[in-house]
């Protein structure tokens, strides 16, 4: 969705295919740092996440047993980068993102079994499909293999006190 966002903002017009049949209703919870943030402006939903979003506190990530893995300080990335860590759901910022495409852009439901169909009648086919990436597999076949790219994406609970009334966010 940002991809397509991004194209279409440079004048290429854009059709995205999506195996699911709509938006996602749950979903993780991302922390957006501020780079994500200015990329998000850019695109022209920044201020619209940021008003979906809720600013991230400081923290600390733990194993199991209790010891300290992590801590995040708010305030030094604040104060190193002009903003800090915004929380957003996953299924909030597809919506931001697809809100700002216009109407027809995303075919839901739409699977795309052989990505080098596509070929002929797009000049750019851009396959967002996932770790297990059929695009990958039918355009490159064993030459780029899943590798490590050296990055770690970090999950896990949190552990959150709703209020009576039972807000929610994102």
């Amino acid at each position: 969705m940002a991809v397509a966002n991004g194209l279409l903002r440079a004048g290429w017009t854009v059709t995205v295919f999506e195996r699911a049949t709509g938006l996602p209703g749950t979903g993780t919870g991302l922390g957006i740092w501020p780079s994500a943030l200015r990329a998000l402006d850019r695109l022209g939903v920044g201020p619209a996440a940021r008003q979906r979003g809720r600013a991230q506190p400081d923290g600390a990530m733990r194993r199991p047993d209790g010891s300290l893995i992590a801590t995040l300080d708010v305030a030094r990335i604040r104060r190193r980068h002009g903003e800090g860590v915004l929380l957003l759901s996953r299924p909030a910022l597809l919506g931001l993102l697809a809100e700002a495409l216009p109407p027809g852009t995303v075919r839901f439901g739409t699977a795309v079994a052989d990505p080098a169909a596509l070929a002929d009648a797009y000049d750019v086919v851009i396959g967002a499909d996932g770790i297990g990436s059929v695009t990958r597999a039918v355009m490159f076949g064993d030459r780029y293999p899943l590798r490590y790219s050296g990055m770690t994406a970090w999950r896990g609970t949190v552990q959150w006190d709703v209020p009576a009334g039972g807000e929610t966010w994102g």
